[in-house]
C-alpha cells in the first residue's frame, strides 16, 4: 500500500530536482537589486546574462520609500530580479556592487524551493 507520503515525495522528486557538486545540493536563486535607472538595470542585467552568471533577468519599475541619511525619501526605481544559482551567488553580487552607481546597494536574494524540473534546469545549464 503507498501511503500519502510517498506519494507526496514522488511529486516532490517530479517538481524539485537538486543537482550534486560533490557532495553539497545547488539550489535555484532569484537575487535582486534596486537601480536609479532603467540604463542601469538594463547595463547589470545584460552583463550577467552575457557573463552566464544568469539565466535570465527582469526589470519591473517600482516606487520606492526608505531613509536614508536620516531623511525620509520616495521615488521612482528599477527592481532588477535575476535568476541563478547559490554556487553563482557570491560573483553575482560582485558585479552588482562593481556596476552599480549606489553607496550602498541592495543585494539580496530569494530560493527558489519548488517549480518545474525543466525550468530549474534551464536556470543550472545557464548559470555558471
Amino acid at each position: 500500500m503507498i501511503s500519502s507520503g510517498d506519494v507526496w515525495q514522488r511529486q516532490a522528486a517530479q517538481l524539485r530536482p537538486r543537482l550534486h557538486v560533490g557532495s553539497l545540493i545547488e539550489m535555484e536563486l532569484e537575487i535582486r537589486t534596486t537601480t536609479k535607472t532603467r540604463e542601469e538595470a538594463q547595463t547589470i542585467a545584460r552583463e550577467a546574462v552575457s557573463r552566464r552568471m544568469c539565466a535570465c533577468a527582469h526589470i519591473d519599475e517600482i516606487e520606492s520609500f526608505y531613509t536614508w541619511e536620516g531623511q525620509m525619501e520616495t521615488g521612482t526605481e528599477y527592481r532588477l530580479t535575476l535568476k541563478s544559482t547559490d554556487a553563482v551567488f557570491p560573483r553575482v553580487a560582485d558585479l552588482i556592487r562593481e556596476l552599480h552607481s549606489y553607496d550602498e546597494p541592495a543585494i539580496y536574494c530569494f530560493s527558489i524551493d519548488d517549480g518545474s524540473r525543466s525550468y530549474l534546469k534551464w536556470i543550472d545549464d545557464n548559470s555558471r
